[in-house]
């Protein structure tokens, strides 16, 4: 079982982060454009059970991805922690198709700009996020991972924020399938 290890933090603007990550040597990847679209079934067993199902379209240039993720229920502790299970489809448009002719709904929409780095053994991604504003989120193997490089990014008395995008936007009434 593959976890998810995420502190997610609001921030006002990327560059104190950014001159931070300069200074720690990270190792900028391309911006990424991405489109999630997250789906469940009729009743909202999903979202009532704490869980998640997205189509995710990722363009970086010219390079297009698209990825199907579930996300399992939240574990206790001070980061979101949660099984991931992620892999790529060939078209997005499909794979959001098949979900539908097995009695799911698109739910919601988020997209945001992504701007991804690698430090020491954590990603840390600098979202832009429509409707809701700038985050930076820092993923690892392990709590401790995340707290180094949380403390190395001047972050550690920052409110981590344990709500997923799209429990954000959906709280603002935001973030509504589109077609």
């Amino acid at each position: 079982m593959a976890l998810e290890i995420e502190a997610k933090i609001k921030v006002a603007d990327f560059e104190g982060i950014r001159r931070r990550l300069e200074a720690l040597s990270a190792c900028f990847e391309s911006a990424v454009v991405q489109v999630d679209t997250f789906y469940d079934g009729c009743e909202g067993g999903l979202r009532d059970a704490g869980c998640g199902l997205r189509v995710r379209r990722e363009r970086a240039g010219s390079l297009r991805r698209s990825l199907l993720t579930y996300k399992g229920p939240r574990h206790e502790g001070p980061y979101k922690v949660r099984e991931e299970i992620e892999f790529g489809v060939g078209d997005a448009s499909l794979a959001g198709q098949l979900l539908e002719r097995l009695g799911m709904s698109r739910v919601l929409v988020v997209e945001k700009q992504r701007q991804v780095a690698r430090v020491e053994r954590c990603q840390v991604c600098l979202d832009e996020v429509k409707g809701l504003g700038r985050f930076v989120e820092i993923e690892g193997p392990s709590v401790e991972a995340v707290s180094q490089v949380r403390s190395l990014l001047g972050l550690s008395e920052a409110p981590v924020i344990q709500q997923a995008y799209a429990t954000l936007l959906s709280e603002r009434g935001l973030g509504t399938p589109s077609d």
